[in-house]
């Protein structure tokens, strides 16, 4: 269920009318997973450098894995950051 939720965001990510930043994105994933009761997953942010470039990269880790995003891609990353987010009323 958690990839599904997971996939679900993904989709609407690739497929919907605008294309969100990863942070959004995983946001959306972190979000999606409390409201459906799956609590503990983190935001993880990350950067690279890449020909004196600096790259920032957002993803969601749940029990250990990667959700929305590819493996591979997050491993270039040294993460920086971990972070919940919490509903605001």
């Amino acid at each position: 269920m958690v990839r599904r939720l997971a996939l679900a965001v993904e989709r609407a990510a690739d497929y919907g009318l605008f294309r969100p930043s990863c942070l959004v994105r995983a946001v959306a994933v972190h979000r999606m997973l409390e409201s459906h009761g799956f609590v503990g997953s983190w935001i993880r942010v990350g950067i690279r450098r890449e020909g004196g470039r600096f790259f920032a990269h957002a993803w969601v880790v749940y029990e250990g894995h990667v959700l929305a995003d590819q493996e591979w891609r997050v491993k270039k990353f040294d993460e920086l950051a971990r972070m919940g987010v919490t509903q605001v009323s």
